[in-house]
């Protein structure tokens, strides 16, 4: 799998990973706004420039702590940005030239801290959230007017997404509650059902760092069992999610060798078809690198997406209906246009399918491609 850690730092990247998340750190702090993010920061190079891309276990956090606990007969404290100093790098700084100093290899916390570490500059620890604003909210939010510190930990992550006044909010449905469907579809695609005891995706069953340590609960973490609980949990974590990832990966390998890399027949656009959105679906998908999708198919109790061969595409239409307004004037009332997808599963188990995105020509439509094939439960690979 690829690591844009290695990418990022070229040269510079080495086989101690302080050093290489100090140097990304203080590399990518030389520019801001949108597109320096989509270019610098590792959550955003993992989804090809998706702003809504987020770690899911922050490194410095762990590194603070561990940091901070290690050297806690000198009182010295560790600052991403350093504010109370002249250089804003400070910190970061002296961790990158002198790691085994303040962070001795031979201490258990910090060998478990490195283990940390390797497993998240890797695919395993970024996800792809529903909205960009979740990003900082999973740090600090507010929850029913109190500011609250969720210190993007994974536990308190997976219980606060089922709460409203928390991160609930980014999966609220028209009635303003929180939308089990979409909770529990995010949490399949983003590999992050491991959270969860029995299988079972709900508040309840969301594992904790510990026994002693409630999900909800957020923690700063400063005393030595707690820490290591943290790092284990951590570790486990992205250990689980890699496996999984990997799998997919050795997946997709596998059926795009078994395909040929391109679609076996594209209909032309009938001159009928008016609608451009169905006109720009037609050229995402005609344009897609390798014809796979994904498809979020109801199993049991959540969704989970299933890979699929695009075989064909077709467009059409049909003839505008009509209606008559309070004056009695006869106007276009409807247009229906289509594209069909013919489908077939990508695992060998011969399933067919024509997944028809149909649309009313006549009614404005700002969504993207994108956000259309969403709606049909269709999600383009990565």
């Amino acid at each position: 799998m690829k690591n844009m850690m290695r990418e990022y730092l070229g040269k510079e990247y080495t086989d101690n990973k302080i050093k290489n998340f100090c140097r990304y750190w203080l590399k990518a702090s030389e520019g801001s706004g949108d597109t320096w993010r989509a270019e610098n920061d590792l959550d955003c190079m993992y989804f090809g420039g998706d702003l809504r891309a987020d770690t899911l276990m922050s490194a410095w956090t762990p590194i603070k702590w561990v940091a901070e606990y290690v050297n806690e007969e000198n009182g010295m404290k560790f600052c991403k940005v350093a504010r109370n100093h002249d250089d804003p790098g400070h910190y970061l700084k002296l961790l990158l030239e002198n790691p085994d100093v303040y962070l001795p290899r031979k201490h258990p916390l910090v060998q478990l801290l490195y283990r940390f570490l390797e497993l998240a500059e890797l695919r395993c620890n970024f996800i792809c959230l529903p909205d960009r604003d979740m990003n900082p909210a999973r740090y600090r939010t507010t929850i029913k007017g109190r500011d609250t510190w969720l210190y993007d930990e994974v536990p308190v992550t997976l219980s606060h997404i089922f709460d409203p006044d928390s991160l609930g909010r980014f999966f609220l449905n028209r009635y303003g509650q929180v939308d089990r469907g979409k909770v529990i579809g995010w949490i399949i695609s983003e590999h992050l059902e491991m959270g969860f005891k029995d299988g079972v995706i709900d508040r309840d069953h969301v594992i904790p760092y510990s026994e002693l340590q409630p999900a909800d609960k957020p923690r700063w973490f400063n005393e030595g069992q707690k820490l290591k609980d943290m790092l284990q949990y951590n570790i486990n974590f992205l250990m689980a999610r890699l496996t999984v990832l990997k799998a997919e990966e050795e997946e997709r390998k596998i059926c795009t060798t078994s395909h040929e890399d391109k679609i076996d027949y594209a209909a032309e656009i009938p001159d009928g078809v008016t609608s451009d959105k169905i006109r720009e679906l037609y050229e995402v998908l005609i344009s897609l690198p390798q014809p796979y999708v994904y498809i979020n198919k109801y199993y049991g109790r959540y969704f989970q997406p299933k890979l699929y061969h695009l075989n064909a595409l077709s467009a059409g239409f049909e003839e505008t209906q009509y209606g008559v307004d309070s004056m009695g004037i006869e106007l276009p009332w409807n247009r229906d246009e289509w594209l069909d997808l013919s489908l077939e599963a990508a695992d060998g188990s011969e399933e067919n399918t024509v997944c028809r995105i149909k649309l009313d020509a006549l009614r404005l439509n700002n969504q993207t491609p994108e956000e259309i094939l969403k709606e049909y439960k269709i999600i383009i690979p990565e």
